[in-house]
């Protein structure tokens, strides 16, 4: 008798041998539905339910459109403080950071600028003139 995908063969062995080599996660499940109860069984399990709801999604999505509570940029952690007070719970930074992603946003932040450049020489490059070059 082939037992599952792997292709154990009873071969005179006793069940309790068989199981050995099976492992102890699929024991249960082959004496409860023999040969059809080994296996891996993660791809019919749903997972946790998300952690907002439509409706709260929707409500996110709304305020990530303005500015954060504090009249700033929003970050991962103040999304969680926003998601914490929507459940009523405490909420990881991180998972406020996952929902921004989610959502479709991303750190909106100035590129950084060179202070020390000469600014006469940055206009008139931008005009089409190049400082001189020095010689060597």
């Amino acid at each position: 008798m082939v037992v599952g995908r792997w292709g154990f063969q009873r071969r005179g062995r006793s069940e309790h041998q068989l199981l050995g080599e099976l492992g102890a996660r699929n024991c249960a499940g082959y004496r409860e539905e023999g040969p059809a109860g080994i296996g891996d069984r993660r791809h019919g399990n749903p997972g946790a339910a998300p952690l907002l709801a439509v409706t709260q999604q929707e409500q996110l999505r709304a305020a990530l459109g303005g500015l954060a509570p504090d009249g700033g940029l929003w970050t991962g952690r103040k999304v969680a403080a926003w998601i914490g007070a929507a459940i009523g719970r405490s909420v990881d930074p991180a998972r406020g950071w996952e929902w921004l992603r989610r959502l479709g946003f991303t750190p909106q932040r100035p590129r950084p600028r060179e202070t020390r450049g000469d600014a006469t020489a940055q206009e008139a490059f931008k005009k089409g003139g190049s400082p001189p070059l020095l010689p060597r």
